[in-house]
């Protein structure tokens, strides 16, 4: 009898998470490839970057240019998991996900975003919540383990593919 009760109570507690991972597999939070289709405006394969516990950052690899000035420009989508309020207007808009035209230093490890777009859906989905804005911020220092250290990483990595992409200093070096 006990080893009945047993199996069923393990049973029971096994159901819940083996129904959680197969809705994870039809349709997961953050998927570690997104295709957004065209005639979205920001239409690309983006790939996983990093992720947090309110976010998931996606690069899209097609849209990296180099500079001149040794500096690599791209586009990355931050999709969110709950619906967040706009800061950058009075009426405090609604959106899911953000695309950002943003410039990397590899040689400093600093970001600067360039034109902010919000959405109203997720993945780059939906509509424009407001006009596209132009950030004229100074270049962000990434700190270590940070999710902008991994984008740092991966856009330098992907610019400088030949070169070690564990070390960004010394592949700027490289390239030189």
């Amino acid at each position: 009898m006990k080893k009945f009760v047993y199996i069923t109570l393990a049973f029971l507690l096994v159901i819940p998470y083996g129904a959680y991972s197969a809705l994870q597999a039809i349709n997961p939070m953050d998927p570690d490839v997104v295709h957004v289709k065209k005639p979205n405006l920001f239409a690309a394969e983006w790939k996983k970057v990093s992720y947090t516990d309110d976010f998931t950052d996606y690069l899209d690899p097609s849209k990296i240019e180099k500079n001149i000035d040794t500096t690599i420009d791209f586009l990355s989508m931050r999709n969110f998991f709950k619906t967040q309020s706009s800061d950058f207007t009075d009426e405090g808009s609604k959106y899911k996900s953000i695309v950002y035209r943003e410039t990397v230093d590899c040689f400093n490890q600093t970001i600067v975003i360039n034109k902010i777009y919000l959405l109203s859906d997720h993945f780059a989905g939906g509509s424009l919540v407001e006009e596209p804005l132009e950030d004229a911020s100074s270049p962000i220092q990434v700190k270590p383990g940070s999710v902008g250290l991994s984008m740092v990483k991966q856009v330098c990595s992907l610019a400088y593919s030949n070169s070690d992409p564990k070390y960004i200093k010394s592949s700027f070096m490289n390239n030189i």
